[in-house]
């Protein structure tokens, strides 16, 4: 009996124990499985996050390339009208025009035409240049053609074509052109 009695007394020891390490671990475990839980969620948050800046960093891609196109074509500056003019020089030389002459100018809103007064707006400022050349006419046409494929936004706002005797077969031609820069206000 007394050995049923040592015997029992070491099986409810031993389980008193065995339970007490059991909810011990059990407890480790909760507290284990929370933390992965909260790090499951902060790792998905963190995915999320990095996901969303992949998103901007293409749209951030996007605007400078759309900002470069507009660069392109209302430049920043002035000084980039000299490219302008070089571009429809090269044009002009490939067609065998040999005479060219520019001139430019700023011209304000009071002495813009009322019908054209409303596509300017404070932050973009619209410079003249004016050209002069001696071509035949189907050359000018041409001439007309690969101004406008140009990427810089050029408008025209008036011709003017006069024969001449001392240059026939050549046409005198005065083009009023309209390209358009950012504003340094």
């Amino acid at each position: 009996m007394k050995r049923f009695k040592l015997i029992l007394s070491l099986t409810i020891i031993f389980l008193f124990f065995f339970l007490f390490s059991f909810l011990v671990e059990y407890r480790k475990n909760l507290s284990l499985k929370k933390k992965v839980k909260e790090n499951r969620e902060k790792l998905e948050e963190i995915e999320k996050m990095k996901k969303e800046v992949k998103e901007i960093e293409q749209r951030k891609k996007e605007q400078i390339l759309k900002l470069k196109v507009i660069e392109e074509r209302i430049p920043q500056d002035a000084q980039t009208t000299i490219n302008l003019i070089e571009e429809v020089t090269k044009i002009a030389t490939q067609l065998g025009i040999k005479k060219i002459e520019f001139s430019s100018r700023k011209e304000t809103p009071d002495s813009l035409e009322p019908t054209s007064l409303f596509l300017y707006d404070e932050r973009i400022e619209p410079l003249f240049i004016y050209i002069t050349l001696e071509a035949e006419f189907p050359t000018f046409v041409v001439f007309l053609k690969k101004l406008a494929k140009i990427k810089r936004i050029v408008s025209l706002e008036g011709i003017e074509i006069k024969r001449e005797k001392n240059i026939l077969p050549l046409q005198k031609i005065q083009l009023k052109l309209v390209t358009y820069v950012f504003s340094s206000k």
